[in-house]
């Protein structure tokens, strides 16, 4: 199935009306929309040998990412320059190698959404051209200082709560009220949602552009998109109880391409309705 065959054969009704951040489409249409998009990516993991492909993907992401930690970690231990900075120099040359492969690894799985055969060296044509490597640590950042603001803002709350809080309804109280603030920004954070997939499709856009571009084009979905990442959260929890076996073998793929699939069907839907209004 192509996701162009999406406006024949789904049952849920096009979206031809926004107010604010709001979708005029009934709340099981919604589920059964997400539903389609899971149902999507279950049929590319499943069809013409797929799964292997993306089973040596995910087990290469996973082994990189534990190989060039270790690697890092002793490097920098040879040196005894301290405890804190030889984590830090480990997590800054981590995620001098990761960033890149992992805006390769979703690159690869956008040739799948699109129909296309899938070439393993897309994952590391980052590495062969400086303007593609800087755009994927620009994209990375982009998101990195956002949730990093975010999390900071709750971190100082919770920390307030705890010196301040008095009585068990102010603790009460307090809580529930950080926890709404930590939902709302959440939801705010999805505006950056298709980010990294814009970023991919446009090359001749820059990081800002594409930032500006998915908030534009987020309008009535952020949250949709947030239901729809805590709808895997009972794969998560799966794959940390098998020790990420069922993390590399199904559901990281699950995960990256129903969010693709997602992302198309976002993207697609308001292309067209801008080419509408023009």
């Amino acid at each position: 199935m192509h996701m162009d065959k999406l406006n024949e054969t789904r049952s849920f009704p096009l979206v031809d009306d926004m107010r604010g951040d709001t979708i005029i489409v009934a709340a099981p249409e919604r589920i059964r929309r997400r539903r389609y998009f899971k149902r999507e990516a279950r049929y590319i993991i499943f069809s013409g040998g797929n799964w292997y492909k993306l089973v040596f993907a995910s087990i290469f992401m996973m082994m990189t990412m534990v190989s060039v930690k270790y690697i890092c970690g002793s490097f920098f231990s040879v040196f005894n320059g301290g405890q804190n900075a030889e984590s830090y120099f480990t997590d800054i040359l981590y995620l001098a190698v990761i960033v890149p492969l992992l805006y390769g690894f979703y690159a690869y799985n956008i040739t799948l959404t699109d129909n296309e055969t899938p070439r393993f060296g897309v994952m590391f044509d980052v590495f062969g051209s400086l303007v593609l490597l800087v755009r994927a640590y620009k994209v990375f950042f982009t998101y990195l200082w956002r949730y990093f603001i975010w999390l900071a803002v709750i971190y100082g709350a919770l920390k307030a709560i705890d010196i301040y809080a008095g009585t068990v309804l102010i603790s009460t109280l307090s809580l529930a009220a950080a926890a709404v603030f930590i939902i709302i920004g959440l939801v705010f954070l999805q505006r950056y949602y298709l980010t990294l997939y814009v970023a991919i499709y446009n090359n001749n856009m820059t990081v800002h552009e594409a930032v500006k571009h998915s908030v534009s084009l987020m309008k009535g979905y952020k949250f949709d998109t947030l239901m729809f990442q805590f709808e895997f959260a009972l794969w998560f929890i799966i794959s940390y109880l098998t020790l990420g076996i069922a993390a590399v073998v199904y559901v990281i793929p699950y995960y990256v391409l129903a969010n693709l699939q997602f992302s198309k069907f976002i993207f697609n839907t308001n292309s067209k309705e801008n080419l509408t209004n023009e």
